[in-house]
Order: structure tokens, then sequence, then C-alpha cells
């Protein structure tokens, strides 16, 4: 067969040109069609920070170490930690075309942090140290809950953000009594070690007893051995009182000011050391002998309809309570009823405390769990509550404190503050501005009375809305 000329060429030579053509039309299709259709970088985001958030275009990211595509072009890049920006700046990513589906070009981008005040810097090491306590509340871990190394990242920044020694000492103070397991315990260590190499070195005396009480429980743990001071219950007699205003009253007993031993000695297990005795004090107060009932939050709400059940989707939007509040209740001002509100949060109950403050223009208060512990004491000839109906009709002493609802009080959860300095750490985390869930006291009607004594101590988050959980007021003269 012989082919024909085409156009005067001969076959070799149109043959030869239709190959080049489309040997040169497939590289272009396989090796720069798809750089021009698509071109850009992968890029490493990196910072001196850790887990830093990248936002590029106002788009949210991811977290460094980061790594995205990104697209040719100038791009405004935006990096957040806590919610304070640390950096803001102008990325040009050029346009390569070769081999861009099979050779992917990449870049690592580390901006400069921009100079912070005092207060970016403080809030930046709030928000890690409330990171650490956030991960206390597990303790344990596996393949599947993996741990983040938190210390290490807290003092990465700290370092990075140039924090005075005494600023890193109390931080780190204060995070060692968040230790709740061995994986917290090495991470901590390991972020003395990186302190030190950085010429920030641990002096507290704090710190170096969490780390030794932490140690004793979580690495060498003996069971025999007791941690705390022995109780002292004493029973102070209360003096009655009330609050009131319109249709509001509340009967009320006040208490002196005093020192005792509040928990006991406790074995050397957590969470059992959660009771450990540790010395306190109290100043002159006055509490609620029965806890908020139904009525009263009934009035709470005519009163401020911001808290009526049926703005609970904008209360949770707030981050005021979680998706059950009020579930299963609607408070009457009409049908009086002196059972215990619950599914109420702790910030609801602080709102119900501001409320009655500027209505009695008395101080009006969540009590601290010293504070609770102490009417308890006077109460614990009392039977424990098995309802939600308090028939209790002596006076003398605070009912319902053991059963009935858990009850909130104004005390953070700090692992192993009583092991440590109680009232140093208490400072501290105050001092620092950490957040933690809040302690609640006595039980409820559901425990076995045999589980509950009035060294038990329990831990919510502050927007949880409970079944079992509840509150009762104290109040300044």
């Amino acid at each position: 067969m012989k082919l024909p000329h085409i156009l005067g060429l001969r076959p070799g030579i149109y043959i030869f040109t239709l190959l080049t053509i489309g040997i040169l039309l497939i590289v272009f299709l396989l090796c720069f069609l798809p750089g021009i259709h698509k071109g850009g970088r992968y890029v490493n985001f990196n910072s001196p920070l850790s887990e830093t958030g990248v936002y590029v275009d106002d788009v949210y990211l991811g977290g460094t170490p980061y790594q995205f595509f990104i697209a040719s072009g100038k791009h405004t890049v935006v990096y957040e930690k806590g919610g304070i920006q640390v950096a803001k700046t102008q990325l040009v990513i050029d346009h390569p075309v070769f081999l861009t589906n099979i050779i992917h070009r990449h870049t690592i981008y580390e901006p400069t942090l921009k100079s912070l005040t005092e207060n970016e810097k403080e809030s930046i090491n709030i928000f890690n140290l409330n990171e650490i306590a956030r991960t206390s509340t597990i303790t344990s871990f596996d393949e599947v809950t993996k741990y983040s190394p938190v210390f290490k990242k807290w003092a990465q920044d700290a370092i990075a953000l140039g924090l005075d020694k005494a600023t890193v000492n109390d931080s780190f103070a204060l995070g060692t009594n968040f230790i709740t397991s061995s994986e917290i315990l090495s991470d901590a260590n390991n972020a003395k070690t990186m302190l030190s190499e950085a010429g920030l070195s641990i002096t507290s005396d704090i710190a170096k007893t969490a780390l030794d009480v932490s140690s004793k429980l979580f690495v060498s743990a003996d069971s025999k051995n007791q941690m705390g001071l022995a109780a002292t219950p004493i029973k102070n007699t209360g003096k009655s009182a009330s609050l009131s205003f319109e249709d509001f009253t509340q009967e009320g007993l006040t208490y002196a000011a005093t020192s005792f031993v509040m928990g006991k000695a406790a074995l050397s297990i957590f969470p059992d050391t959660n009771e450990a005795g540790v010395n306190v004090q109290t100043n002159t107060y006055t509490i609620a002998t029965t806890p908020v009932s139904e009525y009263q939050w009934a009035l709470f709400v005519k009163a401020n309809p911001l808290w009526d059940k049926t703005n609970s989707d904008d209360l949770y939007k707030k981050g005021l309570v979680d998706e059950y509040y009020l579930s299963g209740i609607t408070p009457s001002v009409v049908f009086a009823t002196g059972k215990p509100i619950h599914n109420i949060s702790f910030k609801a109950a602080e709102a119900f405390c501001d409320w009655l403050s500027q209505k009695t223009g008395k101080k009006v208060f969540i009590p601290s769990q010293e504070q609770w512990t102490l009417a308890a004491f006077a109460a614990t000839d009392k039977p424990y509550t098995k309802t939600l109906t308090i028939l209790d009709s002596d006076h003398s002493s605070c009912s319902a404190m053991l059963g009935g609802v858990w009850e909130f009080t104004d005390s953070e959860y700090i692992p192993l503050q009583r092991l440590t300095d109680y009232q140093a750490v208490k400072n501290l985390a105050i001092k620092m501005g950490v957040t933690t869930d809040c302690i609640v006291k006595g039980g409820s009607y559901q425990n076995s009375p045999s589980d509950i004594t009035e060294h038990t101590v329990g831990a919510v988050s502050k927007i949880a809305c409970g079944d079992l959980i509840g509150f009762r007021i104290a109040w300044e003269l």
C-alpha cells in the first residue's frame, strides 16, 4: 500500500509532523495544562506559637503546623491564637505550571509575630492554661483517646511570647495542679525541661509539691498511704435570718467567721484525694435553709424574660446553658412549689443571684464549698433527703444538704489543690483568670446515702443543666 502525498508533502514528513504534534499535545495536556488550570503551591503553615489558627482570605484552614494548597496570586494571611490576632501578612504565590500534578511544589511559611501587648500575651497564656484544665478532665488515654501535649504547647508559647519568669512560674504552678494522669505528669516534666533550657527555671514551691504529689499518685501509687488532714466537724449554731422583697421570701442561717478542717484523711488514690482534709476559713455569711425552689425561679423568670424556657435556644447560643435548660420543668408563679429548681446552669444561678442583689440591696451569691460545708456540718444529724419534696420543718440547721439535688458552689474544681496549697492555688486561679468546672456538693435523691457525705466532691461544667443539680443562695448581712 502506497500512501498519497498531501499538500505536496511526502508521507514520511506529514506522519512525522502529526506524531510530533500528537506528542506535544499529550505533553501539554499532561505536563502543563493542570498547572495552567490550577496554579499554586502547597504551603506548610508554621508558627512560633503552638497550634495557631490560620485564616487565608478570611477562610479558616486549620491550626499550625498545617499544609494546604494555595492558588496563585496575592492572599491575606491571618494567624490567631486564643482569639488574639498574632500576625497578619500578605502571601504571594507564584504560578508553576510544569508537572504540577506529579511534582507538588511546596513552600514553608512562618510569619514573624506582631508586637503583642501584655494583655494579649496574658490572654494567650490563659487560653493555654484553660486547655490544660480541660485536658485534666480525661484521666485515661489510649489509641482512641490520644493525649495531646498541652504542657509542651504552653511552654512553647511561653518562650515564644517572652513571658517573664514570675508569670511562667505562676502559670506552671497552677497548671501542675491539674495533673490527673501519668501522661500529663510526663508532659509537665518535659515542659519544665524545655523552660529550663530556655533560661526559665521553675522555682515555685507549689509546682514542686504538685509534681511530687503527682508522682506518688500516678507513678508510684500506694493506696495504703493517706493524704490530707483528719476532719474536724464543728456544729456552729446559726442565727436565723431572712431575705425578702415583694413575693420573694427565703429563710436563712447566719454563721460567724470560723476556721476548720474541710475534708478528711483520704486514701492516696485519685480521685479519692478530692476529699483530702485542708484548713480553711470563712467570713460571716448567711446561707439559705432550703435550695432555690421552682416557684422562686418562676419569680426570677417573670422579672427576667431572657431566662424564660422559650428563649433557651438563644441562651444556648450565648454559652449560658446547655440544651437541657429547664427540660421537663415549667416554673409557675401561680402554683407555688417548694421543690428545688433543677436543669439550670451555674451561669443561670449566677444571674438569679445578681437579680436578688439588685432587688434586695444585699450581696447575694452562690456559696463557696467552704461555706456550704460549714452549714452541712451543722445538719449532719438530719436524714438523707430521698425526694425532691422537702418536708423538714426544723430550721435550726439547713435542710436537704445531703440528697435532694446536687448543689452548685462558687468554687473552681482544681484536682490537686487540696494536696498542695489550697488557698494559694485558689488565689492563682483567680489571678490568672482560669475557669474550670465548678464544684457541686451534697449528692442527690438518686445517690445511695452510703456513698455521699458532707466531704463528697463532684464537678460539672458551668453551662451544664442536670436533672439532679440545683443550688441554694447565700448572702451578706
